[in-house]
């Protein structure tokens, strides 16, 4: 925590086969993703829109704690990246035939 230089929490380091099961899942799921439509994009945005919205406070806390942000900066930055969920769908579509 920068404001008070207290250590909030320690991570374990990942074992080569923990590291390698992580990637194997991303390339599964990013091979899943890149079939999917804009229309299922769209709503996998407006969902984290939502989601970001309904925990601005719990993020704004740990955005404060990890950066040393004061709390109404913090969770206005986690409001400005939901919007930008929801913008980017709408702006989009505008190029779609």
């Amino acid at each position: 925590n920068p404001t008070t230089g207290a250590h909030e929490k320690t991570y374990p380091f990942a074992t080569r086969r923990e590291v390698d099961a992580l990637l194997d899942n991303s390339w599964k799921s990013f091979q899943e993703y890149r079939t999917t439509s804009f229309a299922q994009r769209a709503d996998m945005l407006r969902n984290v829109a939502k989601n970001l919205l309904a925990k601005k406070q719990e993020y704004g806390k740990i955005i404060t704690t990890e950066m040393g942000k004061p709390i109404n900066s913090a969770i206005a930055e986690v409001e400005k990246c939901a919007h930008a969920c929801e913008y980017v769908p709408k702006f989009t579509s505008s190029f779609l035939f």
